[in-house]
């Protein structure tokens, strides 16, 4: 049987051991809220004249806050987004009674809201929000569309709501974090000429000199064998209050190109603010995969004629000599026709029944002939579809000989991928 004391020196050191677990939990608890209250301290403005806010970084991004004066009533701020990536963005604010703020962006376009109200607004669009629906420190959300596009909540920021009160506070949100705003960072009135590899081969993107004001004129090449496409969004229009994307898209299939000029022609103002060109390709069982994405701000492309190579460039131009009976005939190729199309122009100065032939990919021969000092056709010009030719067309010079007989001198056959937006002039002296 134990004694008192054994029972007392027992309860003792259970006693001590609940005070000492006690402490620890103490100490771990302030520990803990020591923590959160750190991270949760308010982001102040910076000291001086300005008193903008200092730069941050939100899962990869840069976002500059900016304090202006925009005639806000004492007692609220006016929160507004900046942000002009094609990928959807917002800033969520969350009152006292669980009241919801939220604006967002996506290509170039705003979604306003908060409780059952919401609108679809322009590059100024704002929420006026009264502090005393708010806590005196405001949490401000960041959420971002990731991966399939799902919006996801990335992180938050406390503010004082005495630092924002009768301000207009802009978040500038851009993507990346390259020195200045990284969707302004190229020069508007540089050439685009930029390269990368895709699946293996080298893509170049060149710009030229050529198009039309205001629009944007993007033409694609390509050597891969397999199905090919290059792909961009524009804001197309509006339904009620949202808009939808029109995705253009120009492909190689089989060999032919949709569409067959091998180029889509865009308004400038269709285009959101960073134009993404996504290449495309058939991957494993012919799915159609998407491989890379580069950006280039629409400014770069207004009037200009942007060419894109997916792999080895356009065939060479045609300069030939061709000799029929001691005579140099000629075969030309100029960039003058349309993309998809060929041009052939016949000139001879011979006075007999003269002619060029050749065939398309259904074997219908064509023609365009001289006979009796007149061209057949009058202009002496046939305009095709590269999609209704073989892969190599054979120009077959003929002439009249003895007896009138229509005879067949000559041929040159070239690759028709040298033809695809070209004009090709046949010239046969007498």
């Amino acid at each position: 049987m134990k004694t008192i004391a054994e029972i007392l020196n027992r309860s003792n050191k259970r006693l001590a051991e609940r005070i000492s677990n006690t402490a620890f939990l103490f100490v771990a608890l302030v520990a803990a809220t020591s923590q959160i209250a750190s991270a949760q301290a308010p982001r102040i403005p910076n000291p001086g004249s300005d008193g903008n806010f200092s730069d941050m970084q939100v899962d990869g991004d840069r976002v500059k806050i900016l304090l202006g004066a925009g005639g806000v009533a004492p007692g609220k701020f006016r929160l507004m987004l900046d942000s002009e990536s094609s990928w959807w963005k917002m800033l969520r604010v969350i009152g006292k009674s669980g009241m919801i703020y939220d604006i967002a962006q996506e290509d170039g376009r705003y979604f306003v809201g908060h409780g059952n109200w919401s609108s679809v607004q322009t590059r100024n669009a704002s929420l006026e929000i009264d502090l005393k629906d708010l806590n005196e420190f405001v949490k401000i959300q960041f959420w971002k569309g990731k991966t399939l596009g799902v919006h996801t909540y990335i992180m938050s920021e406390t503010f004082r709501a005495k630092d924002l009160e009768g301000w207009e506070v802009t978040f500038h949100w851009r993507d990346g974090l390259e020195d200045g705003y990284s969707d302004q960072y190229e020069d508007p009135s540089a050439p685009i000429n930029e390269s990368l590899t895709v699946d293996g081969k080298k893509v170049t993107i060149v710009s030229a000199p050529g198009g039309t004001a205001n629009y944007a004129t993007i033409k694609f090449n390509t050597d891969v064998s397999w199905w090919t496409g290059v792909k961009t969004l524009t804001r197309s229009g509006k339904t009620g209050t949202r808009f939808y994307e029109k995705a253009w898209l120009i492909e190689k299939v089989d060999g032919k190109y949709n569409p067959a000029t091998r180029a889509i022609v865009l308004p400038i103002d269709s285009l959101p603010k960073e134009v993404k060109l996504e290449f495309w390709t058939a991957k494993a069982l012919g799915v159609h995969t998407h491989m890379a994405t580069k950006k280039v701000i629409r400014e770069r492309f207004d009037g200009r004629v942007v060419t894109i190579n997916w792999g080895s460039p356009p065939a060479t131009a045609i300069n030939e000599t061709v000799k029929i009976e001691g005579k140099n005939a000629t075969i030309i190729s100029s960039n003058t026709g349309r993309p998809g199309f060929v041009t052939i122009k016949f000139q001879t100065g011979l006075a007999w029944w003269t002619a060029i032939k050749f065939f398309d990919r259904a074997g219908k021969g064509k023609l365009i002939t001289k006979a009796n000092g007149k061209y057949s056709p009058a202009n002496s010009t046939l305009t095709v579809p590269i999609s209704s030719l073989p892969g190599n067309t054979k120009f077959e010079f003929w002439t009249a000989k003895a007896f009138g007989v229509h005879t067949h001198m000559t041929s040159r056959s070239y690759s028709t991928e040298r033809l695809d937006g070209r004009t090709i002039t046949i010239n046969w002296p007498k």
